[in-house]
């Protein structure tokens, strides 16, 4: 059992909506996804870094809908974990180590 803190998620708000304005980096995840698990610290600690990686948690219907019109805008498929920038469309599909991830996130 892992001793980390869940990463928090973020709900359909005005406040998301700012939020997505300023960040590009996008994190779908799933509650009982194990590999979502064992990134979330990752995600938690490239936030602390500025890194402005917005999560989106899969059990709200508007961030599936958001899943799948990224999906169909850049002809991916993919379930969680998923890191993408929604700028270009370069994304991470399932598990990857930190230095990946880091990479992906500059």
């Amino acid at each position: 059992m892992s001793n980390s803190k869940p990463v928090k998620s973020v709900k359909k708000s005005k406040k998301t909506k700012k939020i997505n304005e300023e960040s590009t980096l996008y994190y779908f995840r799933s509650v009982g996804c194990a590999f979502c698990k064992q990134i979330d610290p990752i995600i938690e600690k490239l936030n602390k870094e500025d890194k402005n990686i917005l999560v989106l948690d899969m059990e709200e219907p508007d961030n599936q809908g958001l899943h799948r019109e990224i999906e169909n805008k850049y002809d991916l498929r993919c379930g969680t974990p998923w890191l993408i920038d929604v700028s270009n469309g370069n994304s991470i599909c399932g598990m990857r180590d930190e230095e990946t991830i880091k990479d992906w996130a500059n």
